[in-house]
């Protein structure tokens, strides 16, 4: 059903006002800014460039913040999860797809005239909002639906010394819109549940879950008739052993 969908047809559509709901814990994709596509904006016909890296998506948001011109300013709301811009009346312009993955843009390359502030319309491909989220480690030896994952190229590969662990998350339907267009279904992934900022370790067992997806497993509707439909996913991530 919805999860076998091509992430190159998903439409996403814009979060009403009033629609944001608080978040209670997120899903950040990795963005190599080392490499274009990702990393550029003009500001009032200043150019600006993220410096490269290998960043985790607020961190990205926060190094925005750093090289923007002219008064302006990039901040994270980890209420809702939205990206809001802001600074004098200026033209913005992002000239590849930094404004599609901040959610502020439904096209890569979209121009703002004059404004003082741009904030994210849709839900930010890049830094997922989630209503609740759990993971719990599957054992590979016995879980056949992890070993018939193993065999198919279009999932990601097991490797010895790894660990798997099947996430469930709970998601409106515009952050599952934002979650099938792709970008936090393939490679690195950090999962966050709310109030737990320390990387997950054997001091810390509820901390901070950081790994390489390996598959959406699962799409199931909660409430599909109301505005907000909620909806339960499923996701296979695996970590290195340490």
């Amino acid at each position: 059903m919805t999860a076998t969908q091509s992430t190159n047809q998903v439409i996403q559509t814009p979060v009403p006002i009033g629609g944001w709901r608080p978040a209670h814990g997120f899903l950040w994709s990795w963005v190599d800014t080392a490499l274009p596509g990702y990393r550029d904006i003009t500001i009032g016909g200043t150019p600006a460039t993220i410096t490269a890296g290998y960043k985790r998506f607020d961190e990205y948001v926060s190094d925005l913040d750093a090289v923007l011109p002219a008064s302006w300013t990039a901040e994270f709301s980890t209420y809702a999860g939205q990206v809001t811009l802001s600074g004098p009346a200026s033209t913005v312009s992002f000239t590849d797809r930094m404004g599609w993955l901040l959610g502020i843009c439904g096209e890569p390359t979209t121009t703002f005239s004059s404004v003082t502030y741009c904030t994210s319309a849709f839900v930010p491909p890049g830094g997922i909002p989630l209503l609740g989220v759990t993971w719990d480690e599957v054992d590979i030896q016995r879980d056949r639906e992890v070993l018939y994952d193993r065999s198919r190229r279009q999932q990601g590969y097991v490797f010895g010394g790894s660990r798997v662990w099947r996430v469930r998350a709970t998601v409106t339907r515009y952050a599952l819109e934002a979650l099938l267009t792709g970008w936090c279904l393939r490679g690195k992934v950090t999962i966050q549940s709310a109030g737990n900022t320390g990387t997950m370790s054997g001091s810390d067992p509820v901390g901070e879950l950081t790994g390489h997806v390996l598959g959406l497993t699962d799409v199931s509707w909660i409430d599909a008739e109301s505005l907000q439909g909620l909806a339960s996913v499923s996701m296979l991530v695996t970590t290195t052993t340490t």
